[in-house]
């Protein structure tokens, strides 16, 4: 049992939006996902830090989702004029987002900045290149080998977190 701290990496993505003077911040991603939900909350807390908040109207679901992806995205490019930042649950949500506000002429991070979660290989080669949340996937890859063998010799495994780190690019 090893994964991530998203609580963690959640705060480390409000707190470092906060610095960098952006007020009106939109979030793009279901929290009823549990690993979502606690990046949210951890957002939360790291605007909480700096006297902001995410209002409800700038709560926008996955992007990624097969339903509802193409709809949201619309909403959230039709609405550019009411944030100034955007906090993606992932890279993946963020490259879209970052991909449909540069269709329509908007320049990031001048006037949107944006930070994805995950820190995929694309992140440093986007562009601009993406500022993101790093999981330690080797970490966590070895972690979970580790407590396969555990179980196999008849023995608990461990339940290990590991620590996000922010990775600061161009996007925010």
């Amino acid at each position: 049992l090893a994964g991530s701290n998203n609580l963690q990496g959640g705060r480390l993505a409000g707190e470092h939006i906060a610095k960098t003077g952006r007020k009106r911040i939109a979030f793009v991603g279901y929290q009823d996902h549990p690993e979502i939900a606690s990046r949210f909350a951890g957002v939360q807390q790291g605007l909480a830090e700096h006297n902001l908040s995410i209002s409800s109207e700038l709560i926008f679901g996955s992007l990624m989702d097969r339903n509802t992806g193409e709809k949201s995205l619309e909403q959230l490019v039709n609405r550019r004029d009411e944030y100034d930042a955007v906090i993606a649950a992932s890279d993946m949500q963020a490259f879209k987002v970052m991909s449909a506000l540069q269709s329509v002429g908007v320049d990031i991070p001048r006037d949107v900045a944006v930070i994805g979660y995950d820190d995929i290989p694309a992140a440093a080669i986007y562009h601009p290149t993406l500022t993101t949340i790093r999981q330690d996937r080797s970490a966590g890859a070895e972690l979970l080998v580790d407590n396969l063998l555990k179980v196999l010799d008849g023995k608990g495994p461990s339940c290990i977190e590991l620590e996000p780190e922010l990775i600061k690019r161009e996007s925010a």
